[in-house]
């Protein structure tokens, strides 16, 4: 199998280009997640930084600090899982194009 290497450097620089403009469609992007029947909900970004984090009147005067200590650790994981997912599909849309033009296969 010969390679054209000017081929692959266009291949190249255009995966790369595509590949930026999904990595900043996705740090723009917010994800939620809630515990406790949404008395607790927390909202991180794409690069995963927590952005928000709002604890309900009701969740406060429950009176157990563990309890709301487990729920916010709960809709934080569930945010971040979220995005992780988000961002799991978005590079599975991503390579999909290149694995198959190419005969490589991406299994992640």
């Amino acid at each position: 199998m010969k390679i054209d290497l000017k081929e692959a450097m266009e291949m190249f620089q255009k995966m790369q280009a595509e590949f930026e403009k999904l990595k900043k469609e996705s740090e723009t992007k917010i994800f939620e997640g809630q515990s406790g029947a949404g008395m607790v909900i927390a909202k991180v970004n794409g690069n995963l930084e927590v952005v928000s984090l709002s604890i309900s009147e009701q969740a406060l005067s429950l009176g157990d600090k563990s309890l709301l200590e487990d729920l916010i650790i709960g809709a934080i994981n569930q945010a971040i899982e979220r995005a992780k997912e988000e961002s799991s599909s978005l590079f599975q849309k991503f390579i999909g194009p290149f694995a198959s033009s190419t005969g490589f296969n991406f299994n992640i």
